[in-house]
């Protein structure tokens, strides 16, 4: 009841739900007035939060203790204001970069790639152009197999250039 008197939507519901039932998980159903501000910050700093911010499952989590310590209003089953302003390390995770893929597979991907698409692969993975921007207005006109150049008009600064020096790979693809 304590989230629903918050006038919380039905998500932030959920995501805090979510938190509070890992966190009752995590320190195994230990009674609500053994829980010391060094357990809430150990689990502030575990790398799980996939959805959520660190910030997020913070708030959630003091907003919840200060429900079951508002002695005004008959509860005081944690000592009030026991868990405001928790300090914990701030940590930046390392997202794994995507790979670069190997010539083999660059060619299992086009040789499954419907005709219709093989030329516009093909740039995509030979050029860098990029897909909406670049390459959906691009014309075979645009395209130049005497000088081995691509001319493209639209740009992310909106200026035109010219792509050249392609690997002979490129042009073998666009030629079938």
């Amino acid at each position: 009841s304590w989230a629903r008197d918050a006038g919380w939507r039905p998500k932030t519901l959920r995501e805090r739900r979510r938190t509070l039932e890992q966190f009752c998980k995590e320190l195994k159903d230990q009674p609500i007035h053994t829980i010391e501000r060094a357990d809430v910050v150990r689990f502030i700093e575990k790398p799980h939060w996939a959805n959520a911010t660190r910030a997020g499952v913070c708030g959630a989590l003091v907003q919840f203790f200060d429900y079951c310590g508002n002695a005004d209003q008959g509860r005081d089953w944690v000592t009030q204001n026991k868990f405001l302003r928790l300090k914990w390390q701030r940590v930046k995770e390392d997202k794994k970069r995507p790979g670069i893929l190997s010539p083999e597979d660059v060619e299992a991907i086009l040789l499954e790639t419907s005709e219709k698409y093989k030329a516009g692969m093909a740039l995509l993975f030979f050029t860098g152009i990029r897909p909406e921007s670049e390459l959906a207005p691009l014309a075979w006109e645009d395209i130049s197999f005497k000088s081995k150049r691509i001319n493209i008009d639209i740009t992310k600064t909106r200026q035109g250039r010219t792509i050249g020096g392609l690997p002979d790979s490129l042009w073998a693809w666009l030629e079938k």
